[in-house]
């Protein structure tokens, strides 16, 4: 008997699906967001059915766990690097919810000064596969360095996320070229070791399950030209909000089995903090080109 398990497949797809899959457990977030964000639409505040529930879960994924802290994704006790460090993301995130604690607190901090070292290569991408990786960065990086932000306290820790963050953006400006009158960008397939993305758009970010804010934007002005402004998220918003009033009160059906049916990234940015930079009239023709333009114009050269 599991008792704990999610039974219904709402994050990582049906075909993962699986007891040994801890990553299918990292939705137990969502229920710790519910259970502790008091408002006046939330009927499952401190309720004690979810609670039960809640707790259920937290002990079936202790007990799929190795002795030595490893989680398995995959096949029954096939421990990996993945969903392990996944378990201090999402479940991390649901036991701050749920009760601070200093000890945790303490490691963190020490963890945080040992990281800042590993993971980025000389020439600014992060590693992923041995290489970069378009469509990892794009998402989970983001997310990774944006809930890091979040968690970083004092001045000192956040120079180190703003150089990491400087140094991926500094790269990445040799290998995205805008298209002209249009929020998207064509990126350098030739070099990706993992998935495959050969574009990226602005408004991605507009999907709150997104894991692209970059709140070191506001310290890094090469970000601003990659992200959308103020005003264009407010853009985005509007449609959002106007289709959905159009439909209301439909709601579309859970889409049970399918890879991000009930994302909890939803729930693990929610609250933290979000920046986006002013959008600037155009320039007139005597101001001199940004630095992000002259690296187009150098890439095109180079061609």
């Amino acid at each position: 008997m599991n008792r704990g398990f999610f039974n219904l497949s709402v994050w990582r797809g049906s075909r993962n699906h699986h007891p040994y899959n801890a990553r299918v457990m990292e939705g137990n977030l969502s229920l710790v967001w519910f259970y502790t964000s008091q408002r006046p639409w939330n009927p499952y505040y401190d309720d004690p059915s979810l609670k039960a529930r809640i707790e259920a879960a937290l002990i079936f994924r202790c007990d799929i766990q190795n002795e030595d802290g490893r989680f398995s994704e995959y096949g029954t006790e096939r421990w990996s690097l993945a969903p392990t460090a996944f378990a201090t993301k999402f479940i991390g995130r649901a036991l701050w919810l749920l009760n601070s604690d200093p000890e945790i607190e303490v490691l963190l901090q020490e963890r945080f000064h040992q990281s800042m070292d590993e993971f980025q290569s000389p020439a600014g991408f992060f590693y992923e596969k041995g290489g970069p990786d378009w469509e990892y960065y794009l998402s989970t990086h983001h997310s990774d360095l944006q809930v890091a932000w979040h968690y970083a306290e004092g001045k000192e820790f956040h120079d180190e996320i703003i150089e990491k963050t400087k140094n991926w953006y500094d790269w990445f400006s040799y290998n995205a070229v805008k298209e002209p009158d249009n929020l998207c960008y064509y990126l350098n397939r030739a070099i990706e070791t993992r998935q495959r993305k050969g574009f990226y758009l602005k408004n991605e970010a507009e999907d709150p399950a997104s894991a692209r804010w970059v709140p070191k934007a506001e310290f890094i002005p090469l970000v601003h030209a990659f992200e959308p402004s103020r005003q264009e998220m407010k853009r985005f918003q509007k449609q959002k909000y106007d289709a959905m009033g159009k439909s209301y009160p439909d709601v579309a059906p859970l889409q049970a089995g399918i890879f991000n049916a009930f994302s909890p990234y939803a729930f693990l940015h929610e609250g933290m903090e979000m920046w986006l930079p002013i959008e600037h009239r155009e320039r007139s023709s005597n101001q001199p080109a940004t630095l992000f333009e002259k690296r187009r114009l150098y890439s095109y050269q180079k061609r």
